[in-house]
């Protein structure tokens, strides 16, 4: 699976789970809310990284050219 196939994954996981979906949005008010949404996601199974977001986000705007 590619990142955002597996944020699409963490999405409906969160979308059935509520106390999984409030973990990953308590990570907005971390000291660094990147590294601790990746760090919720591996610990759900969900290997993403800090460098896996950047080039998910960096390839998404190459596709809007």
């Amino acid at each position: 699976m590619n990142t955002i196939e597996l944020l699409d994954a963490l999405q409906l996981k969160a979308k059935k789970d509520p106390e999984l979906r409030k973990a990953l949005f308590a990570t907005r008010s971390e000291k660094n809310p990147v590294d601790a949404f990746c760090k919720k996601c591996q610990e759900e199974g969900y290997p993403i990284y800090t460098m896996d977001l950047i080039q998910a986000r960096s390839e998404e705007h190459t596709s809007e050219l």
